[in-house]
């Protein structure tokens, strides 16, 4: 299970409220070797559900979830302005 630190629920609620264009969107996390993003997407059986008062927030998929458990997702300050960042887990090796 990912870890979610106060900024990353306030910016994901952010994001979500500023591109949803349907009642049942949320966020859902996907990932690769070459990092993270995030995309509009619906919830689907086996998903990580993030929530806050509001409801879902964002949607991990279970094998992300599984391997990536322990992980914590926060936002964090760059020059080019706040990213998202996943951390304390490693991509595994192929």
């Amino acid at each position: 299970m990912f870890s979610i630190t106060e900024r990353a629920l306030t910016e994901l609620s952010a994001i979500l409220f500023e591109n949803a264009t349907e009642p049942e969107h949320t966020l859902r996390l996907i990932g690769g070797s070459g990092g993270f993003a995030l995309e509009i997407d619906c919830e689907r059986n086996g998903d990580q559900l993030v929530q806050n008062e509001f409801g879902t927030i964002m949607a991990i998929d279970q094998w992300l979830a599984e391997t990536y458990d322990g992980a914590t997702i926060d936002f964090v300050d760059t020059p080019n302005g706040v990213q998202l960042a996943v951390t304390g887990r490693e991509w595994p090796e192929e």
